[in-house]
């Protein structure tokens, strides 16, 4: 009679997999995020004979592209309290879970530490507060729209910007410089805006780019203050109609 036991840790050290990196290893371990990723966890080299484990902020990314404010007292609590309880620290720089330096021999120890608190992320979801329907962006479109009617200026919505790369800009207003408005429902969508302004900058494409996120709480502070570099504008429209309604007429006046 064959034993379950016989095969089963054979088969359970078969779910990890360890490929060598240029810093370390990467180490698959065939646990997974609620959205079906493998949950990996980063083996990196510090120069002194010793090596560190870190999640490369996979976590901390799929909470906040869910919604989750990364500045939340709970959630910043419970990272808090992981070098208590599993010996692994927050990197608010870097937005990743990883441990202290540890030696060759601890390394497997280590490793299994960030995945299981990883894995533990993952609920944390329930600290996001319920999702209203939002219509921010049909918001922003009454507002462009009209702009364009009193200024008289050509208005385009949906328009592809970087063909190659696939970027689309919500809305363009075609003028002397265009300007290339960017409504950042998403940390992702955001970020795309970003992109359309660096590869601008990169070909000399003189176009604007300007992001509107509804609130700074729902699309993170630390990314909005990025935007502001990275971008022409980044603006708030929730109690800033008015400006926002402002700033566009200005902004199409001077083109």
């Amino acid at each position: 009679m064959t034993r379950p036991n016989q095969n089963l840790a054979r088969e359970l050290c078969g779910r990890f997999s360890v490929a060598d990196t240029a810093e370390g290893v990467i180490v698959r371990t065939g646990l997974r995020y609620d959205d079906g990723d493998e949950i990996t966890v980063f083996v990196r080299r510090n120069g002194q004979g010793l090596f560190t484990a870190d999640d490369n902020g996979e976590a901390a990314f799929r909470l906040m592209t869910d919604g989750l404010d990364l500045e939340n007292n709970s959630l910043i609590g419970w990272l808090q309290s992981l070098q208590a309880t599993h010996w692994v620290h927050w990197d608010e720089q870097e937005q990743q879970l990883t441990t202290d330096p540890v030696p060759a021999e601890n390394v497997a120890d280590a490793v299994m530490r960030i995945a299981e608190c990883t894995s533990q992320m993952q609920g944390l979801i329930a600290l996001r507060r319920p999702r209203s329907v939002s219509d921010f962006k049909e918001q922003i479109v009454k507002v462009l729209r009209e702009a364009a009617e009193e200024t008289q200026a050509e208005v385009r919505f949906d328009v592809p910007v970087r063909y190659e790369e696939g970027l689309l800009a919500d809305a363009l207003f075609v003028t002397d410089r265009q300007l290339a408005v960017v409504i950042a429902t998403t940390p992702e969508r955001l970020m795309e805006a970003e992109l359309i302004w660096v590869l601008s900058r990169s070909d000399d494409d003189p176009i604007q780019v300007l992001a509107v996120v509804e609130t700074i709480q729902k699309i993170g502070a630390k990314q909005f203050s990025r935007a502001q570099y990275l971008t022409d504008k980044a603006v708030e429209f929730e109690g800033h109609r008015t400006q926002f309604s402002n700033y566009i007429r200005s902004q199409i006046a001077q083109h």
